[in-house]
């Protein structure tokens, strides 16, 4: 093959039942370029590396396998994975996800040969149940592509950390172009990793938007599974807390590394902290809610007075959980 246009990135870890599926939804992708699938293989305790290793000798010009020895980390994982790929385009689908449709991948780069100031182009998904075989539209008030060539920068990045930009953005719907991410990658590499960060997502999108604009192509093109335990879906209430919170603070940590308008960031800020004092109370955490309000104080931001009246009722009744 020479060089590929784009580089898929697949991170996956005890995902036997899913990851063929997932690969094969990539695999199937009918282009006029080349592109490359790189798995990131992270050391999984069921058979997800077997499977992976069948479909490489199925596949060796397409597919690049990497089965790390020991576990690094959803993280670390990704931009490992980033690090050897050759494409000028990034796009990247979980293990237990899917792509939908056999030109989703083509559909995005026309976009992008269209717009080409665009730093990601993405699309809209559909949560898939596997229990029983169904599927939820996402944006399902959107009717339109959307591009707005001067939205980018702290104002627009605000409004992406703070859950305002419409439609919103999921990474595994997008492609997006490698070197911009790469300017901040290589100046701020302790942004991207911060062993308290959770997810790869929030940091990745937050640094292209600050480069360039969205471009947003109104087509379902991801199946997000739902119905299986994962690192931001899981059954354990506290592991969830935990993946939240810590996702909150990421995103206030890169909300003041960007400088972005703190004016709109202060009211997610305040709301989300009020809903995580409250979600520490339900479970007794007094360290949870004592996280809660250190993300605030660096924010610059006060709790909400009834949060304030949870929060110290927590330190006097709460138990200690280490979160």
């Amino acid at each position: 093959m020479d060089k590929p246009l784009v580089s898929v990135i697949m991170c996956c870890y005890n995902q036997q039942e899913y990851v063929s599926q997932a690969i094969m939804s990539v695999l199937q992708q009918q282009c006029d370029f080349d592109f490359e699938l790189i798995i990131g293989e992270d050391a999984s305790t069921d058979q997800t590396a077997d499977v992976c290793r069948k479909i490489q000798s199925e596949f060796p010009d397409r597919v690049v396998l990497l089965c790390n020895e020991k576990n690094k980390g959803l993280i670390r994982n990704y931009f490992d994975c980033i690090s050897i790929s050759r494409g000028e385009i990034i796009a990247d689908c979980a293990g237990d996800d899917f792509w939908m449709g056999e030109d989703r991948l083509q559909h995005l780069v026309d976009a992008w040969r269209a717009h080409p100031t665009a730093s990601i182009v993405y699309g809209n998904y559909a949560d898939y149940n596997s229990a029983d075989d169904s599927y939820t539209l996402h944006n399902t008030d959107v009717k339109n592509d959307y591009f707005c060539r001067n939205e980018y920068g702290p104002s627009a990045a605000a409004r992406f950390l703070s859950r305002q930009m419409h439609p919103d953005i999921v990474l595994s719907t997008a492609i997006y172009q490698k070197t911009l991410l790469y300017n901040y990658l290589e100046t701020h590499p302790e942004m991207f990793f911060n062993q308290e960060y959770p997810a790869e997502d929030i940091s990745v999108t937050a640094a292209l938007i600050m480069k360039g604009p969205a471009y947003y192509l109104n087509e379902v093109n991801l199946a997000y599974r739902v119905a299986n335990d994962s690192i931001s879906r899981s059954k354990d209430e506290r592991k969830m807390f935990l993946f939240g919170v810590k996702a909150f603070s990421q995103t206030v940590d890169w909300a003041l590394f960007l400088k972005a308008d703190m004016q709109d960031m202060n009211k997610w800020i305040k709301r989300m902290s009020a809903w995580y004092v409250q979600s520490a109370l339900r479970l007794g955490s007094k360290d949870g809610a004592r996280y809660v309000l250190q993300v605030c104080r660096n924010a610059g931001v006060r709790l909400p007075w009834k949060s304030s009246l949870k929060y110290l009722f927590l330190q006097v009744f709460g138990r200690r959980d280490n979160t």
